[in-house]
C-alpha cells in the first residue's frame, strides 16, 4: 500500500462521533487514558433523532460533571399523560417518586448533545477528534489494533492503538471487520416522526395517545417545540416529506385530536423498528458500543441511553486494565457479556411499550387496565420508573 503516513500510537482509538463516541471518549479522557476519535462526518448530525436523557444518564453525566450544561439546554420532563381511545384521559404519571437525584428525564435535541460532549472532548483530549476521517481497513492482533484511515479525501494514515472501540453505527465497519455476526431482525411497524411547534396546552409533559390505529406520543422540545411520533402499518405515505407530513397531520388529528394544518414543522422523518445484538460485543483487544453492539427500537428512548450506560462500564473496564486491577481478556469479555445482558433487557422493554401501542381492533380492555394501573400508587410508581430506564443494569426496578 503507497503513501501510508504511520502515525504515532494511542493507548485507545474510537471509531465513530455520535453521542456515544464522544461519550466514551470523555470517559475515557477524564479517566487518564489517551484516546483519538476518528469519524468519517464533517459536521455534528443535523436532524434531531434522540431526544431523551433518562435519569440513569444524568447520573453518569453528573460523574462527568456535565448534569448542569444538559439541564440548561433541555426541557425537563416530570411526567406525562395517558389518553384512550375515546380521547379520556386515563391517568398520570409523575417521576417524582423516582429515586433522586434526578426525578426527571430531560429531553435535549441531538445535535445540542453531540455538542456539548465535542466541546466536553476537547477540553480533556484538544484536538484528538479528527473528522473527515474515513476508516477504510481495521486489523487487530495479540499486541493491539491498526487501523488504515483516509483523512479528507487525502493520502493514507496508519494509526495502531493498544485497543479500538467501534462506535460507529448499526452498520459498524469495526464490527464486520471483525466478523462479528449481527443476530436480529425487523419489526412489522413503521414510525412517521415530526418536530412540530407546539401549539399544545400539554407544556413541559409528555403524552400518550393510545388508539386502536396505533399509538401516538408527544414529547416537548426546547424553543417552544414538540415532537410527535406517530405509529403506522402499514406505511400509508410515499417516503416524500409531503406525504409524511399528510400522514402526521392526518393520524393525529383523528387520534390525538390536534389540529397541526398550517403549524410549522422543523423535521420530517419516517423509519422502520428493529432489534439487534452482536454476537460478541469484545473480540480481543477491540469492544463495540452504542449501535455497533446492540439496536433497539426507539420506542421508550433508550438507544441512546443504552449506549452510554455500556459505555461508560467499557471506559472503566479499560481504565481497570491500564491500572493492573484486571485481566485484559477475561475484564473485556466480562463487559461483553454484561453489555448484553442490558440490551436484551432494553429490548424486552421496548416490545412491551410496542405492544401497548400496536393497532388493535378492540382497544377498551387495555384502556381499562391502564387507567386501574395508573390509579394504583405501587403499580403507578412501578411503571415511572420502568419508563425512566431503572433497573435497566439488573438493580430493581
Amino acid at each position: 500500500m503507497r503513501n501510508v503516513t504511520t502515525d504515532s500510537s494511542n493507548k485507545v482509538v474510537i471509531v465513530g462521533a455520535g453521542p456515544v463516541g464522544l461519550f466514551v471518549g470523555v470517559c475515557l479522557g477524564r479517566l487518564g487514558i489517551d484516546v483519538q476519535i476518528l469519524e468519517r462526518r464533517l459536521q455534528p448530525v443535523e436532524h434531531s433523532r434522540a431526544i431523551g436523557i433518562h435519569p440513569v444518564s444524568l447520573e453518569l453525566l453528573a460523574g462527568l460533571g456535565l448534569a448542569r450544561r444538559f439541564a440548561e439546554e433541555g426541557i425537563q420532563v416530570r411526567g406525562g399523560y395517558a389518553f384512550g381511545e375515546k380521547g379520556d384521559r386515563l391517568g398520570d404519571l409523575s417521576f417524582r417518586e423516582c429515586p433522586g437525584p434526578f426525578r426527571y428525564a430531560l429531553s435535549v435535541p441531538q445535535p445540542r448533545t453531540e455538542t456539548i460532549l465535542e466541546q466536553a472532548f476537547e477540553d480533556v483530549c484538544p484536538g484528538a477528534l479528527r473528522r473527515g476521517a474515513e476508516v477504510v481497513d481495521i486489523s487487530a492482533d495479540k499486541t493491539g489494533a491498526t487501523l488504515t484511515w483516509r483523512p479528507n479525501g487525502g493520502d493514507l494514515r496508519r494509526s495502531r492503538a493498544d485497543y479500538l472501540i467501534g462506535c460507529d453505527g448499526m452498520h459498524s465497519l469495526v464490527r464486520r471487520r471483525l466478523v462479528i455476526p449481527f443476530d436480529g431482525s425487523s419489526y412489522p411497524y413503521s414510525f412517521v416522526m415530526g418536530d412540530f411547534e407546539d401549539t399544545t396546552d400539554l407544556g413541559a409533559n409528555a403524552a400518550v395517545y393510545l388508539h386502536r390505529d396505533g399509538v401516538v406520543e408527544s414529547f416537548p422540545l426546547p424553543e417552544q417545540r414538540r415532537r410527535w411520533v406517530v405509529m403506522s402499518r402499514p406505511i400509508s405515505h410515499d417516503g416524500r416529506s409531503e406525504g409524511i407530513r399528510a400522514q402526521l397531520d392526518r393520524a393525529i388529528a383523528e387520534r390525538a385530536s390536534y389540529d397541526l394544518r398550517g403549524v410549522q414543522s422543523f423535521m420530517l422523518s419516517a423509519f422502520g423498528v428493529e432489534h439487534y445484538i452482536a454476537r460478541r460485543a469484545a473480540l480481543g483487544c477491540c469492544a463495540l458500543a452504542g449501535d455497533a453492539a446492540h439496536v433497539t427500537s426507539p420506542v421508550g428512548g433508550q438507544g441512546m441511553n443504552l449506549g452510554w450506560i455500556n459505555g461508560w462500564r467499557l471506559a472503566h473496564t479499560i481504565w481497570r486494565i491500564y491500572r493492573g486491577a484486571a485481566h485484559p481478556e477475561y475484564a473485556l469479555q466480562g463487559y461483553a457479556q454484561h453489555a448484553r445482558s442490558v440490551a436484551r433487557r432494553a429490548i424486552r422493554r421496548s416490545e412491551l411499550y410496542m405492544m401497548l401501542g400496536r393497532h388493535r381492533r378492540s382497544s377498551s380492555t387495555r384502556d381499562l387496565m391502564l387507567r386501574l394501573a395508573l390509579k394504583n400508587a405501587t403499580t403507578s410508581r412501578v411503571l415511572a420508573r420502568l419508563v425512566t430506564m431503572r433497573g435497566i443494569v439488573g438493580g430493581p426496578v
